[in-house]
Parts: structure tokens; sequence; C-alpha cells
């Protein structure tokens, strides 16, 4: 494609030597590569364990989103370009913040009953084994009543 003035657009390399030029050209190459793989290796993680709840999916899922946030950050820090960030290391925060409520649940109280036996009382949990989460489904043993 040519513009006013007959020049090709893109990076001026006059006076570099070829030698150089080639350099750039395959570490910028090099420089896609890392970012593809890394965007499919986003991807499969995101499609399969992110999507089956996974906890180490969503910390694998957190480095990504926040080198996107830092990113945009650096962007912004360097040469003002808020929109970095906002395309970047914004919608991916919001994302995982969303998500945390599913990998990282509340704990759920176990009630108590006291020395005699009467619920609610602070001593010795009422059931002999806590609950399970549903991932760990074991057959509680027989109890002793």
């Amino acid at each position: 494609m040519r513009v006013r003035g007959g020049r090709t657009p893109g990076t001026d390399t006059t006076g570099y030597p070829l030698s150089a030029i080639r350099t750039l050209a395959w570490d910028d190459l090099y420089a896609n590569l890392y970012v593809a793989t890394a965007g499919f290796l986003a991807i499969a993680i995101g499609a399969g364990p992110f999507r089956r709840g996974e906890r180490w999916a969503w910390y694998a899922i957190a480095v990504f989103v926040l080198a996107g946030a830092a990113t945009g950050l650096l962007d912004y820090l360097s040469w003002g370009g808020w929109f970095t960030f906002l395309f970047l290391g914004l919608p991916p925060l919001l994302g995982l913040a969303l998500a945390t409520r599913r990998y990282f649940p509340r704990a759920q109280a176990v009630p108590l009953r006291g020395a005699r036996g009467q619920r609610g009382a602070v001593g010795i949990p009422a059931e002999p084994w806590p609950a399970q989460p549903p991932h760990a489904q074991r057959p509680l043993p027989p109890s002793s009543r």
C-alpha cells in the first residue's frame, strides 16, 4: 500500500544495517508468538477447568488478569493512556471479582450443643462430623445415639 509521497507506512529503517533489521523482525516475531501462546493457554484454562470450578484455575486466570492490569497501569503511568487499563485491566478484574464467591465460598457455621445435649449452647458440635463440601461427598459414619 502506497501513501502520499510514495513511501510505504511502517518503521523507517534507513541508516540501519540489515542485521539489526533482521534482529528486530525476529524479536517482534518471538514477542507475538509469546502473546499468542499465552492467549491460547488462557482460553484453554478458561474453557475447561475454570468453568468446572477448579480452584487452581482461578489462580491461573488471576495471573493473566493481574498482568493485563499491570500493563494498563504501566501504560497509564508512562504516557497517560487510560484506555489500555479500561480494556485490558478493568473488565478482567471485574469478571474475576464476580467469580470469587464461586471459588471461595463463605464458611458455614456448625451448630453446637452443650454438655447435656441441648442444641445452641457452646461446646460440642451438633453433628459428629462436619458437613462435607459437595465435591467431596463421602458417606458419614453411623451416629452413636
